[in-house]
């Protein structure tokens, strides 16, 4: 590409053009659109292109934002459309977008699928504001895998030192109970044993989840309906030995009060 002569960044205004497939400002990382200038006109100060102002606010049109802000835009619509399908509240979405754009100015997505790390940001968020979603529950209308969104979730965690959050799992309760196809009676004995355990080792700094399917499968059993822990297993997203350990703990605890 030749050199256009007095070429000024329509961004930052800056006269560092790199030049190759396609100019960039080497200041700001704008990819200049060359069949989109009109490039007599760069010259300081001359420039037709402005941001439009809508409802008293700077909006850009896309070609002129750079990397991040397309990132951001982009994965502004994704959270979006998932937190419709999810049915989350509006201040959900602004406090993921927080996180989110924290993350990306530490550079977390570099390299990475940026939709896995808008998704742990989502599913952490959900955690954070007692509005708790599985892993299963966030991936059913995504296209990545459990464990791409367990990874971002941990590289989360730990490069913006992320606090663990806790739950009350009696809160779950009605949604899995409703998913699994089991009674009302279910649910009332489930969240009896839920609180008959609080305060205690059986319910101290243990997993919400392993809780909730535990209590569940308890409950069934007291009821006489038919649930296997791999069913349950399945819908909480954890693995059967945690069940039965749980299983174990609780009703050993029951039976000595």
């Amino acid at each position: 590409m030749l050199k256009v002569p007095n070429m000024i960044c329509p961004e930052c205004g800056s006269k560092e053009i790199q030049y190759g497939n396609e100019p960039m400002c080497r200041s700001c990382g704008l990819i200049i659109d060359d069949s989109q200038i009109d490039h007599t006109s760069f010259r300081e100060g001359t420039s037709p292109i402005k941001p439009k102002f809508t409802n008293g606010r700077i909006i850009k049109e896309q070609w002129m934002l750079n990397c991040k802000e397309k990132n951001l835009l982009n994965t502004t619509n994704e959270l979006h459309r998932l937190a419709s399908k999810l049915a989350l509240p509006k201040y959900l979405e602004e406090e993921t977008t927080k996180m989110y754009k924290l993350a990306v100015e530490k550079d977390l997505c570099i390299g990475r699928d940026n939709n896995s790390t808008l998704y742990a940001a989502l599913y952490h968020t959900c955690i954070k504001y007692n509005n708790p979603k599985t892993i299963n529950e966030i991936i059913e209308y995504t296209e990545i895998e459990k464990q791409q969104l367990l990874r971002a979730y941990k590289l989360l965690k730990k490069r913006l030192e992320l606090k663990r959050t806790s739950y009350d799992p009696i809160d779950m309760l009605p949604r899995f109970i409703s998913k699994l196809k089991l009674s009302h009676n279910c649910l009332i004995k489930a969240a009896q044993i839920i609180e008959q355990i609080k305060g205690t080792a059986a319910y101290s700094g243990k997993n919400p989840k392993s809780i909730i399917a535990a209590s569940i499968y308890i409950a069934a059993k007291h009821n006489n309906e038919k649930i296997t822990q791999r069913q349950i297993a399945n819908e909480l997203s954890i693995i059967e030995p945690t069940i039965r350990k749980r299983y174990k703990e609780i009703t050993t605890l029951l039976e000595h009060t």
